[in-house]
């Protein structure tokens, strides 16, 4: 936190992107530790279950910032069901609205030149639940660029059964071969997100086991 702290940051939102610290079971555990060694590396513990128990732990550890949790769509739908491929029950609004407490779309965004203008269609939604009593807000970055795992450019059924079922599907080649026409081509139900914004503008960051990406 030191970064904030020396830009004149006091209060931070977390669990942006629909993906939080909690609540968190073994499944996810495992699944966060794997595809974030940064975490490994900084010998983090991921001890707590609930998001109670999750602000006691940075209670506890203290943190110079002020925080505001969101509990991520993403991480609920994970505990839930893990990564089968299927739609969940209920979206963000209705979940919301049924139990009772505020929805918060962060970001929201129609990522690619293709889709721009569609959120006048969510943006709708979000206005019909507020007249109704829901409490929804919405917030959005101003600038075209985003930042995601690689995984996100593979299709849903890669991602069944989580790291290991993935890695599993990607040590047979013909999935391989299969998988390069889907990304390249798409498919009825799925664009990868390369072929949306282009593979020239996808920059890596980080990487484990190579040191300086810059230069990459």
């Amino acid at each position: 936190m030191e970064s904030k702290v020396r830009q004149g940051v006091t209060t931070k939102v977390i669990g942006n992107c629909g993906f939080s610290a909690a609540p968190l079971n073994d499944f996810l555990r495992e699944q966060i530790l794997e595809t974030s060694p940064m975490l490994r590396e900084a010998n983090v513990k991921l001890e707590w279950s609930s998001m109670a128990e999750y602000m006691e732990t940075i209670e506890r550890n203290g943190v110079s910032l002020n925080l505001a949790p969101l509990v991520g769509h993403g991480t609920l739908r994970a505990f839930v069901m893990g990564y089968e491929k299927r739609k969940p029950t209920l979206e963000a609004i209705e979940i919301g609205e049924r139990a009772g407490v505020p929805v918060e779309i962060s970001h929201h965004k129609a990522a690619g030149r293709e889709n721009w203008g569609k959120v006048k269609k969510s943006l709708k939604l979000v206005e019909e639940a507020c007249s109704r009593g829901v409490e929804v807000t919405c917030d959005v970055y101003p600038y075209t660029a985003g930042s995601f795992g690689l995984d996100s450019v593979l299709p849903p059924c890669t991602h069944e059964g989580g790291l290991e079922g993935m890695l599993k599907r990607l040590k047979d080649s013909n999935f391989r071969q299969n998988l390069k026409n889907d990304m390249i081509k798409g498919m009825e139900s799925w664009r990868s997100v390369a072929s949306v914004i282009g593979w020239e503008n996808i920059m890596m960051s980080y990487c484990r086991g190579i040191q300086n990406m810059k230069e990459k």
